[in-house]
């Protein structure tokens, strides 16, 4: 994906939003990805204290931060000149230009965040979290630190119990993206084993480790690029070498909400299109059924999570599908294409995020779609 890709696409999903009645649920998701789409792609470093953690952020951006150790948690971006925010522990904020200062250093900052003009920043903003080697500590960090990153990285000397301890209080969305980057006392170290849960495991090489980087964000950034087209084709939004398209006349449902049929639907509805709907309802009731019984007995783990969605997506897709053909139930309720792919958007959306808490949504999302389908029955 190139930069400019990503802009136009940015703009399209801008456009989206801006268009009156728009679902704040669908509105909410435009503005998610244009975000995404927007802003560096966000890596953490994590690991026991010793581990390498300054030592390869200076290493991967150029930067000059090791030789001030010990530094608290920190942010390091792009700036045009060198600054730097403290946050004290009882809530001052310093200010101040260059790199900290040891009379900053010294009153104890709980958090720094720092810019600067270094060319490896371009594009990414790295999160260094320190924390002490207690399970319980990192349990905390990493569950703060889950919603700031895109990419983790955990540094070790070797897969110490703590290691293990501390890495395995990471919650799921976290571990999507990991690698475990192994510091030079730990390249050799030799066992390794139970570290099989990262997506790679990599030297001490700075130049291959970019390259993981580079190749994640870039994964990452197809997969919100091919969300964010769908969703675009969906609502009628062209890019930027296709004529305009020309608005909807009916802002599409918010699925989030219980669809108020009372108002909606005729007096009358043949019965026709209340057999067709039927069908619809049987599918989607037979298929749900069928998700359940698959369903393992076991807390789900990240292998079910994704099979899960993948699943509940092939369910979506096909209700999208015979959603098409449904001509007289579209005539009774015309809302009923436009309610179907929200929910195929929505799926769309989840899958591409993965994670046990997606895999919930999507599942919440498929009974939601239920009952508004049975309330259209009984009216």
């Amino acid at each position: 994906m190139s930069a400019a890709d990503a802009i136009a696409i940015t703009h399209r999903l801008r456009a989206l939003q801006e268009t009156p009645g728009l679902p704040p649920r669908l509105a909410a998701n435009c503005a998610a990805l244009s975000s995404r789409l927007a802003e560096p792609v966000r890596i953490g470093l994590f690991g026991l204290p010793g581990a390498g953690k300054l030592a390869l952020l200076d290493a991967l951006c150029g930067s000059a931060l090791a030789p001030l150790a010990p530094l608290p948690t920190l942010e390091l971006g792009f700036g045009t000149a060198a600054s730097v925010e403290a946050m004290l522990p009882d809530g001052t904020l310093l200010r101040q230009a260059g790199l900290p200062t040891p009379d900053m250093l010294a009153r104890g900052p709980a958090f720094l965040r720092l810019a600067a003009p270094l060319p490896g920043l371009r594009g990414r903003r790295y999160l260094l979290v320190a924390c002490e080697a207690d399970p319980r500590e990192f349990a905390a960090a990493l569950a703060w630190a889950a919603p700031r990153v895109d990419i983790a990285l955990w540094c070790a000397r070797g897969w110490s119990g703590v290691d293990a301890q501390s890495w395995g209080a990471a919650p799921d969305s976290l571990c999507n993206h990991a690698a475990l980057v192994l510091s030079p006392q730990g390249e050799g170290a030799g066992d390794w084993h139970g570290a099989e849960g990262f997506e790679a495991v990599l030297p001490p090489d700075p130049a291959r480790i970019a390259r993981h980087l580079d190749d994640t964000a870039a994964e990452a950034a197809s997969h919100d690029m091919a969300a964010a087209e769908w969703m675009l084709q969906r609502h009628g939004i062209a890019s930027a070498s296709a004529p305009a398209a020309v608005p909807r006349p009916e802002p599409a449902p918010d699925i989030a909400e219980p669809l108020r049929d009372s108002a909606a639907a005729p007096p009358e509805v043949a019965p026709e299109a209340r057999a067709e709907l039927g069908r619809l309802f049987q599918y989607l009731r037979g298929a749900a059924a069928d998700l359940v019984e698959a369903l393992p007995c076991a807390a789900l783990d990240d292998a079910a999570c994704a099979q899960l969605l993948e699943r509940l997506g092939t369910v979506f897709d096909s209700l999208s599908a015979r959603t098409q053909d449904l001509d007289r139930a579209q005539d009774s309720w015309p809302e009923l294409s436009d309610m179907v792919f929200e929910a195929q958007d929505m799926a769309l959306l989840l899958r591409m995020e993965g994670g046990p808490g997606q895999a919930s949504d999507a599942a919440r999302l498929l009974l939601q779609l239920r009952q508004d389908i049975e309330v259209r029955l009984a009216a």
